[in-house]
């Protein structure tokens, strides 16, 4: 009889288990499976973060008694660390408005140089003299090339301009052969050996040579 009675009762924990087991399956049956694996990583992820800050904590409260830091000098020491920083974020900034500022400084600058010198240019080009037919007996062709040897132009003058018209013209092409403009700060070069005509410029193309054609180096100073 008392055999009969723990057998029943083995049997109803049996059954309250698996009942239990059964509510619980359907339960997370229901549940969408990647909301679960949300919730899992979620909790997983917090936990993490809890026991990683409780270590740091410890961590620092370990070597802050192993200094023999009191609560007041930790205190301190926090503050200390805290204005350090403070002051490392505050020469940054200062370091980067100064170069901002530097910058917008050269900028412009570069560009009150520039509208100088392009209009340095167009006064150029209007003091030019007609450029003459090249069907014209006293027609001298002049080959300029840039220093870098990557740019050239070419124009026709007559025998009898002067060298200083040669300037001018260089002086007019502003941008097309000058990746930066020196309008004012250049040689022109001729012949071989090369000659500077800086001096010659009240000569005439004839008078220096350069007629019927010639090529000139423009030479930055």
């Amino acid at each position: 009889m008392i055999n009969i009675i723990y057998n029943n009762r083995d049997f109803n924990n049996q059954s309250v288990h698996s009942q239990i087991n059964n509510n619980n399956s359907i339960n997370q049956s229901n549940i969408n499976p990647n909301i679960n694996n949300n919730i899992n990583n979620s909790i997983n992820k917090s936990n993490n973060n809890n026991i990683q800050h409780s270590l740091n904590q410890n961590n620092q409260s370990i070597k802050d008694s192993i200094y023999g830091l009191s609560a007041g000098e930790v205190i301190a020491k926090r503050e200390r660390e805290m204005k350090e920083l403070e002051r490392q974020h505050e020469e940054k900034i200062r370091k980067e408005e100064e170069e901002k500022k530097k910058k917008l400084e050269e900028e412009s600058k570069m560009k009150m140089r520039d509208e100088k010198y392009e209009k340095e240019a167009e006064l150029s080009k209007q003091n030019l003299p007609v450029e003459p037919d090249e069907n014209n007996p006293d027609v001298c062709k002049i080959m300029f090339r840039y220093s870098s040897g990557e740019k050239s132009s070419e124009r026709r003058f007559l025998k009898t301009d002067k060298i200083i018209i040669l300037y001018n013209y260089v002086k007019s092409l502003g941008r097309e052969i000058y990746t930066e403009p020196k309008y004012n700060d250049f040689d022109l070069i001729s012949g071989f050996p090369p000659k500077n005509l800086e001096n010659s410029k009240d000569k005439t193309l004839l008078e220096e040579g350069l007629f019927p054609s010639s090529m000139i180096q423009i030479k930055e100073k």
